[in-house]
């Protein structure tokens, strides 16, 4: 088997010219997953691309959807049956493809894709048709990167029948008309059509992922889902009993509840920020995570008393809660002191036979142990064998590798929690008391939170952080887990403090008082991400800028101390040295601020 893979992966042509129909399809099935856990070379690209997709878009398209017909009939051919389960099997295989490689997205589209998968999404509204959850996933995934393959699928009208989809109880979306301005009384969902059946959890959750996507372009946005009025079906399944569907609609909530979506004000009637809220003290790590980004998004550039509102219903406690807690990784810090607990206290000899017997099977990857194997073996075994066994080695870590995947769920609800701050001492809608309100809402965020405590949530994401140590099979001499600083959390902390230095000069002195604070933000001018040394010229620019002449002598004096802290050399080096040019630029830019603090 392990040679017949490793063939496979080696000429994949072979295989595919050799075999038609189900088999064929097939052996496109075996080298797309080959593909997708990258145990290709990543020169195959190009083959996979101009090979597999034709060959399956074209299997599609020479059966039709006509075969769908038979359907109606009480008896359906085995032939039918087998055309049924190609078209199944080539959807689900080109959309694992495609999905996240803009190459092969692009020779989908190409090759007419849209047109061909189109025609089978329409399909499935037809009275009595075969409805396929496969159907979505290509499309889905083939308009993510670029803007022509979402308007490719508007110009194929495949919007309404996407929107259609997130009905649990669908009907024909060409006989329904869908109102600009929804109201409130339109909240309730169709009732159960027997010729159009039902949608299952797979269907609505795929077309939440597609509509996100297609939310993406602002025209599409504000034209073709406004049209169709999304939101009405968008917002009803943030309620549903499923958790997977509201993790889908949450996340679809984070492109309808943007200040340039029409939808926003229908969406802000019905009570989406509450709903949202709620959702941010979900058990699950990804309905958090999606209801905080969505707030994050909403509550940029809505007015003052909006604001306010959404703090009060978020609560001060769980917000810091939120960036500051690993709410994960306590979680299975505590999952596995309790199994162990549990574990020693009914352990026997028996017991700790078995497990020692256990840790040899499960402590490795299932591969030859290749150091008992004979010389003229290790000698048989090619450089790319081993090297597809090290990557074999490589998934399977990553998939028994709960602590990793626990502190990815902590950092990104951590980073869009910082975000939400970011937004929430942002601009406002008010273009006349913009700067008033800018001031009154960074006061307002220091009388909930309190100042100091503030800065000291800021200054504890740039600090190495201990967490609680998870007992391996084993040990060695690290008795704790160690977190550096992650820059797209340092990111999001220096955005946090621009905007702060922005406002009046009084939040900008506030600001330079903190020594430690920006003596540890000094060591980040170093960070290999292009985006914290960008923020920190920023931060720089606008510590030492000045509104008026009053405020001359501050600004020079905001400048000494930057100078004290040997943050002016740290951004002559990256004015000098620096890779980027735009890192170079904004450098520049704040070096002159600082050494002759005037307004532009």
């Amino acid at each position: 088997m392990d040679c017949l893979v490793f063939e496979l992966g080696y000429n994949p042509g072979r295989c595919m010219r050799s075999a038609e129909g189900m088999e064929r399809i097939m052996a496109a099935s075996v080298l797309t997953s080959l593909h997708t856990a990258g145990l290709a070379n990543k020169s195959r690209e190009a083959y996979m691309g101009h090979l597999i997709v034709p060959i399956l878009l074209q299997a599609l398209e020479d059966i039709g959807i006509t075969c769908g017909a038979a359907s109606e009939a009480s008896f359906v051919d085995a032939k039918t049956v087998t055309n049924w389960s190609i078209i199944e099997r080539s959807l689900a295989t080109l959309a694992r493809l495609i999905v996240d490689s803009e190459f092969l997205q692009k020779c989908a589209f190409d090759c007419d894709g849209v047109r061909i998968v189109s025609a089978y999404l329409k399909s499935t509204y037809e009275p009595l048709a075969t409805k396929s959850s496969k159907v979505w996933s290509p499309n889905a995934g083939r308009d993510a990167s670029k803007d022509d393959y979402r308007k490719a699928l508007v110009e194929h009208d495949l919007v309404p029948f996407i929107v259609e989809s997130l009905s649990p109880n669908p009907s024909n979306p060409k006989n329904k008309e869908r109102p600009k301005s929804p109201k409130r009384g339109s909240m309730e969902g169709g009732g159960y059509d027997a010729a159009y059946g039902v949608n299952p959890i797979t269907v609505i959750v795929a077309a939440c992922h597609a509509l996100r996507m297609l939310a993406r372009s602002v025209s599409i946005l504000r034209t073709t889902l406004e049209d169709n009025a999304v939101a009405i079906p968008a917002f009803r399944l943030l309620r549903h009993p499923d958790i997977d569907i509201q993790i889908a609609a949450s996340a679809l909530m984070c492109n309808l509840v943007t200040d340039v979506a029409p939808m926003r004000e229908y969406l802000n009637g019905v009570g989406v920020m509450r709903i949202l809220c709620e959702q941010t003290r979900s058990q699950n790590p990804a309905l958090r995570l999606n209801a905080l980004w969505a707030l994050k998004n909403w509550i940029n550039g809505v007015g003052m008393d909006a604001k306010k509102e959404c703090v009060e219903e978020l609560s001060a406690g769980w917000l810091v809660h939120l960036i500051c807690d690993d709410t994960e990784d306590e979680a299975l810090y505590q999952r596995t002191t309790k199994s162990k607990k549990q574990a020693a206290s009914d352990m026997d000899e028996d017991v700790e036979m078995a497990q020692a017997g256990e840790e040899s099977a499960t402590s490795g990857p299932a591969l030859p142990d290749t150091s008992t194997l004979p010389a003229s073996d290790e000698q048989g075994r090619t450089p790319r064998l081993r090297q597809t066994e090290r990557k074999i080695a490589e998934l399977c870590e990553a998939e028994l590798s709960l602590t990793r995947k626990v502190r990815d769920d902590d950092l990104a609800v951590q980073e869009q929690g910082l975000n939400f701050v970011r937004n929430l001492i942002g601009p406002t809608t008010s273009a006349t008391d913009s700067a008033r309100d800018h001031a009154d809402m960074i006061d307002y965020l220091f009388n909930i939170l309190g100042q100091d405590r503030f800065f000291e949530l800021l200054h504890s994401k740039l600090q190495l952080k201990y967490l609680h140590p998870f007992d391996r099979r084993y040990s060695t001499s690290r008795e704790f887990r160690v977190l550096y600083p992650q820059a797209r959390i340092v990111s999001a902390v220096v955005y946090i403090l621009v905007h702060m230095a922005a406002s009046v000069p009084r939040h900008r002195q506030v600001l330079i008082s903190q020594t430690r604070l920006l003596t540890d933000l000094g060591k980040q001018f170093h960070s290999k991400d292009k985006d914290v040394r960008v923020a920190l010229c920023h931060l720089m620019t606008n510590l030492t800028w000045r509104d008026d002449p009053d405020d001359e002598d501050s600004s020079r004096q905001r400048a000494g101390e930057l100078k004290k802290l040997g943050l002016l050399t740290k951004l002559e080096t990256l004015e000098s040295d620096d890779g980027e040019l735009d890192v170079r630029e904004r450098a520049k830019a704040a070096i002159w601020q600082i050494s002759q603090p005037r307004g532009f």
